[in-house]
C-alpha cells in the first residue's frame, strides 16, 4: 500500500526497488514547484518523472544514495574512498548540469562550493573555445557556457533533458571532472615528513613512498598557486601598452599607481604596482609637491627594477599652473624628474578606483585632548633661577613628588618638568596641568 500527495506532477510510476521512502521536492517542466510525499507501508517506491514535450524524461538522483553520500562526507570527509565509489555510481547514469549542481551542494561546504563553481566555469568556457576550433560545421560548435553549466536560459532541469547527445555528454564531462577535481584539492594529502620506513621495508619501496608524498604537496601547492594568480588584484604586462604613472593625493598623502591603460579593454585601468610613501609622518612638515618628488623617485625606481625603463607617462591631480610654479621653485621635483623624457599630464582620467582614492582620508589617532581624561591629575612647575624641577600629584590620600635639576632656560627648565611626568605615566592616560605656554604648546 502506497499512500501519496501528488502536486502538479505528469506521471508517477511505482516500483519496487528501493526500501525506504523520503520526501521530494521537484520542478515540473514548467518551472512549478511540486511536492510528493512516500510513506512506505508495503516494500513499494514512487519515482518521479518529468516529461517535457519532446518525450525526454529526468529521474532526481536517488534520494537514498544521495543520503550515504552526504552521511560518508559527514563522517569521513572527502578523502574516503567510498565517497568516490557513490559518485562512479552517480555518474554511470546520465547526468545533467541540474544534477551535478545538487551532487556539489551534498558535498562542498561553502568556500570549496564557490572555487568549484568558479573552476567548473573556466573549464566550461575552454571546452567552448576548443569547440570552435573545430569548424561551424561541426555540431558542438552550437554549445555554449550556458548550457554546459546549466544557467541562465537553460537552468531548469525539465529544459536540459532535452540537451542532444553530443551536449548531454560534454556537460557531464565537464562537470563530473570538475567535481572530482576539487575533491582532490580539497581532501589533505598526507605529508612526506609523515612517512616513514618500515623495519623490514626495503629503502627503494620507502623512497617511492616518500617521492610519491612529495610530488602530491608539490602539485597542490602548485594548483593553489595556479588559484591564487588567478584570483589576481593586480594584472600582467601588455607589453604593446605604454606604462603610465597615476599621482593622487587622498588627504594630501600622495600615493602612486603603476599602471596600463586602454579603452578597448573591459577594465580599462590594470594595476601592476601600488607605491605609497611611509605613513608615520616626518617631524618637520613637507610641502605637498615635496611628498609628491619623493613619490615620483620611489615610481621611477620601481618602474625601473619591473621594466627597466621609465614610464612613458606621469599623470598628476593638480594644475598646470601650480605644477610649472613648483617646478622653477622646487629643488626635490626638479631633481625627481630629471631625466624624465616622457609626457606630464594634470588630470586622472574618470575611473571608479581615482574616485575611491580621491575620497579616502589618512588620520592618526591623536594621543592628546582638550578635556581632562580618566587617570591622576598632574602638576609640574620649574624654576630659572635655581634650575629645580617638580612633579607632583595626589595618589589616593597621598601627594607623590618628583624631584630634579635642569640646567638652562626657564623653558628648558619647565620641558624637563613635562618630560618627567610623561616619562612616570607613559603607560596610561593623564592630564597635565602647567603655567608654561611653552610646554602647552609642544605637548599639543
Amino acid at each position: 500500500m502506497v499512500l501519496m500527495l501528488l502536486l502538479d506532477l505528469q506521471c508517477l510510476v511505482i516500483s519496487r526497488s528501493l526500501a525506504e521512502c523520503l520526501p521530494l521536492t521537484l520542478r515540473g517542466p514548467q518551472g512549478r514547484i511540486g511536492q510528493v510525499l512516500l510513506l512506505h507501508l508495503g516494500g513499494l517506491q514512487a519515482f518521479p518523472i518529468l516529461q517535457d514535450v519532446s518525450h525526454n524524461t529526468h529521474q532526481p538522483l536517488a534520494w537514498q544514495a544521495l543520503a550515504e553520500l552526504c552521511d560518508a562526507v559527514r563522517k569521513y570527509g572527502l578523502g574516503l574512498a567510498k565517497v568516490m565509489q557513490i559518485l562512479h555510481y552517480f555518474n554511470a547514469s546520465l547526468l545533467t548540469p541540474f544534477d551535478i549542481q545538487i551532487l556539489a551542494r551534498t558535498l562542498f561546504p561553502l568556500v570549496e562550493h564557490d572555487f568549484f563553481e568558479y573552476k567548473w566555469t573556466q573549464l566550461a568556457v575552454r571546452a567552448v573555445e576548443q569547440n570552435m576550433t573545430l569548424g561551424p560545421g561541426d555540431p558542438t560548435c552550437m554549445i555554449n557556457t550556458d548550457m554546459l553549466l546549466g544557467t541562465g536560459s537553460y537552468a531548469r532541469a525539465s529544459g536540459q533533458v532535452g540537451f542532444e547527445p553530443l551536449l548531454q555528454e560534454q556537460c557531464q564531462q565537464t562537470g563530473m571532472s570538475e567535481l572530482v577535481q576539487t575533491i582532490q584539492l580539497a581532501t589533505p594529502q598526507e605529508s612526506f615528513v609523515t612517512v616513514v620506513q618500515g623495519i623490514d621495508e626495503p629503502f627503494l619501496h620507502f623512497a617511492g613512498q616518500l617521492t610519491a608524498a612529495v610530488e602530491k604537496q608539490a602539485q597542490k601547492l602548485l594548483e593553489e598557486v595556479q588559484q591564487a594568480i588567478s584570483a589576481r588584484q593586480v594584472y600582467r604586462i601588455e607589453p604593446s601598452i605604454d606604462i603610465n604613472m597615476f599621482i593622487t593625493t587622498p588627504d594630501l598623502h600622495p600615493t602612486g599607481i603603476i599602471s596600463q591603460w586602454n579603452d578597448d579593454w573591459t577594465e580599462p585601468l590594470h594595476v601592476l604596482e601600488w607605491v605609497s610613501l611611509p605613513h608615520q609622518p616626518h617631524k618637520t612638515a613637507s610641502a605637498l609637491f615635496e611628498l609628491i618628488s619623493h613619490l615620483i623617485i620611489k615610481c621611477r625606481q620601481c618602474c625601473l627594477q619591473l621594466m627597466g625603463a621609465d614610464p612613458s607617462k606621469i599623470i598628476l591631480p593638480v594644475q598646470r599652473e601650480e605644477f610649472d610654479w613648483s617646478y622653477v621653485n622646487n629643488v626635490s621635483l626638479q631633481s625627481a624628474l630629471e631625466g624624465f623624457s616622457g609626457q606630464i599630464t594634470y588630470h586622472l582620467p574618470s575611473h571608479k578606483l581615482f574616485q575611491v582614492a580621491k575620497n579616502t582620508q589618512f588620520s592618526l589617532q591623536p594621543k592628546n585632548s582638550q578635556e581632562p581624561v580618566q587617570g591622576p591629575t598632574v602638576f609640574t612647575d620649574g624654576s630659572g633661577k635655581t634650575e629645580k624641577v617638580i612633579v607632583t600629584w595626589q595618589d589616593g590620600s597621598e601627594c607623590q613628588v618628583l624631584e630634579s635639576h635642569e640646567d638652562g632656560s626657564v623653558q628648558l627648565v619647565e620641558l624637563r618638568a613635562a618630560i618627567m611626568a610623561f616619562d612616570k605615566f607613559s603607560q596610561e592616560p593623564f592630564s597635565l596641568i602647567t603655567d608654561s605656554a611653552y610646554v602647552a604648546n609642544i605637548a599639543q
